[in-house]
């Protein structure tokens, strides 16, 4: 009996933490911006699906494909925003200055196409959540300013300003 309350407790670990989301959807928004999601529905021209702990929803103009996969395969905290394309131009000494100004430029776009929505249904916790990480974003986006000056000797790249 111990045997099989043993051979029990090792599958049912191995199943639960290696278990990709069987029925996965990705939700590609036309800004870049992915979600990865096990559900999905359509609601008043609104795409509604799970995230984390709660309902996100996107007007449905901002989404540019949702595609259903059986090999979608995220881990709990992975960010799917991690393929920044950089260009040639950019020296290898420079390369993750552009990738993190990129990830928060990015991140700010998607909170923006949230904040807009959240204004559109009034939602005045939306609207003050967002408002809140989009302080924050703008706050790394100054405190990555400075270390890349501190650490450029005081000058930033050429390609900051434009990107």
């Amino acid at each position: 009996m111990k045997y099989f309350i043993f051979l029990f407790i090792i599958i049912t670990s191995i199943i639960t933490t290696s278990t990709p989301l069987l029925s996965s959807y990705l939700i590609q928004l036309k800004n870049g911006g992915k979600f990865v999601t096990s559900t999905y529905w359509e609601e008043k021209g609104q795409i509604k699906f799970y995230l984390n702990d709660g309902i996100m929803s996107i007007e449905k103009e901002n989404i540019q494909e949702i595609k259903g996969s059986e090999q979608i395969i995220i881990e709990k905290n992975q960010s799917i925003n991690k393929n920044v394309t950089i260009p040639d131009n950019i020296p290898l000494s420079e390369q993750k200055w552009f990738k993190d100004k990129e990830d928060l430029t990015i991140k700010i776009r998607d909170i923006n196409m949230y904040l807009k929505d959240a204004r559109k249904n009034k939602d005045k916790d939306k609207i003050e959540s967002y408002m809140d990480k989009l302080l924050s974003l703008e706050n790394d986006i100054v405190k990555l300013k400075e270390r890349v000056k501190k650490e450029n000797n005081g000058e930033l790249p050429t390609w900051w300003e434009g990107q």
